[in-house]
């Protein structure tokens, strides 16, 4: 009821406006906040609240790899403080980064519905009340379209972790089930972004969104565990250009490279492609290009593992396309469809679930059921779960990587740094100045005379930066002791 007072109002402001989707200036405010700060119910506009609570969507430590010059480089990212400001609303499938600034304003950032999403409106004052404007936009209504690659390789892929499908039978699933997701982001999507944590906490807040559409899932309860993202600089696998790519033939490409990859991206689950381009497939010799998405049925935890999926930076409008092929690497085939044996062995179909009942796995628009999966989609999941056991779904990487009280500057000398990332190069060593140092930066140097090269680098935590000082988050600070 309340969503359908504030679409009304949304489009009376937009008549008002004469001008279709014009966005809705609001003053978010904090209603009411439980005393352990994981529970705020905020006032959008007029009737409408969100209820959120505290959440999250990555392993304690999050892989991220980037490149320079070529070669990789891996950072491990302590994901509490990732995730530090990620909340959600279960009933209104919101998830956002909300920050508290002083005592009356906050700041929302990302979905608050199926259809809309919110962003501060910094180049805007603030109310009398001191609220901080903020603008709510309609998320794009994408026609969709997607591939699904049937293989008969599939269902006999060696997996992940070394069993293989034919070998594989159902076993009893537990209460729980954390699908471990490592996520590669295209050119086009991540160089959006002004940086790096700007990238990471839009992600944060897309796969909340998606796993938002998993919690309707029961015996076992899905989540999805980001444990990993890439950055790459190189992308052979895509075919296309910097603009478009053809689904077809980038899916077996991409999946070549992450099978290939598998260590490097810690023996993931699945691993998405994730892409600012516009995804095409071909009808005869014509490009369509309402597809957004395509993924290997029944994937998961085999050599097939993989998918991809459109969005449009910044937007979200990609939350259900992400949904979809996930799913479909879940085992989840289209509504309607009948058993599919040469993906999935023993695949019970979705043959009981109309197409036109709109839910998740169909293009038809059923309202609040089209962000759910019908039961047929839950029993397909289930079975590709219970038939790769739980060597592909016990988590792993979090038990591998969790926190510790030992930092990377603890262990890793400045020189010995510089040696690994220019590993190969010649004369290498640090140089460090105090005024570099006080901003928790030092110099990796290489070549000697005229041939030498030097280029700016953070101090990991924990590596000093003064008399009885540290760099922590890029801060250099006194040290506690």
């Amino acid at each position: 009821m309340l969503l359908a007072v504030f679409m009304n109002t949304i489009a009376s402001s937009v008549a008002r406006h004469q001008a279709f989707q014009a966005p809705l200036l609001v003053y978010p405010k904090l209603i009411e906040e439980r005393s352990d700060g994981d529970t705020k119910v905020v006032g959008l506009h007029g009737a409408l609240t969100l209820n959120l609570r505290k959440s999250s969507v990555l392993a304690p430590t999050l892989l991220v790899r980037t490149f320079r010059r070529g070669s990789p480089v891996e950072n491990y990212v302590n994901s509490s403080v990732l995730e530090r400001h990620l909340y959600e609303d279960k009933e209104q499938l919101a998830a956002v980064n909300l920050v508290q600034h002083g005592v009356d304003g906050i700041s929302l950032e990302g979905v608050i519905s199926p259809y809309y999403r919110i962003e501060p409106a910094q180049q805007l004052q603030r109310s009398n009340e001191g609220g901080i404007p903020h603008l709510i936009h309609l998320i794009r209504e994408r026609k969709f379209k997607d591939n699904v690659q049937v293989r008969a390789e599939t269902r006999k892929a060696t997996s992940v972790e070394g069993r293989t499908a034919e070998s594989e039978e159902s076993v009893k699933l537990p209460e729980k089930v954390k699908v471990e997701l490592f996520v590669v982001a295209d050119k086009a999507h991540y160089s959006y972004f002004p940086s790096r944590q700007k990238f990471l906490d839009y992600l944060c807040t897309l796969l909340l969104s998606v796993n938002l559409r998993f919690s309707g899932m029961s015996n076992p309860r899905v989540r999805i565990l980001l444990i990993g993202v890439e950055l790459p600089e190189e992308e052979h696998y895509i075919v296309g250009n910097a603009k478009t790519m053809y689904d077809d033939l980038t899916l077996p490409k991409f999946q070549k490279h992450a099978h290939r990859m598998k260590k490097a991206y810690k023996k993931a689950d699945a691993v998405f492609l994730l892409t600012g381009r516009d995804v095409y497939t071909k009808e005869g010799k014509k490009q369509d290009y309402d597809a957004a998405g395509i993924a290997y049925m029944g994937g998961l935890c085999t050599e097939y593992f993989v998918g991809l999926g459109e969005d449009i930076p910044g937007s979200y409008d990609g939350v259900f396309v992400f949904t979809h092929e996930l799913a479909h690497i879940l085992g989840a085939g289209h509504d309607g469809s009948d058993p599919d044996p040469e993906s999935v062995e023993g695949d019970p179909g979705s043959k009981n679930c109309p197409w036109k009942d709109g839910f998740l796995m169909s293009y038809e628009d059923g309202g609040p059921k089209h962000h759910r999966f019908s039961e047929c989609s839950k029993e397909q999941m289930r079975h590709v779960l219970s038939m790769r056991g739980p060597e592909c779904w016990s988590v792993t990487i979090s038990k591998a990587y969790a926190p510790s009280k030992v930092y990377p500057g603890m262990i890793v000398a400045a020189d010995f740094f510089c040696k690994r990332v220019y590993h190969g190069k010649s004369s290498v060593k640090a140089q460090l100045n105090d005024n570099e140092l006080a901003r928790c930066k030092m110099q990796c140097c290489y070549g000697r005379g005229r041939d030498e090269k030097c280029y700016d680098h953070d101090l990991l935590d924990y590596m000093r930066c003064g008399r009885r000082k540290i760099c922590l988050r890029g801060v250099c600070k006194r040290q506690k002791v």
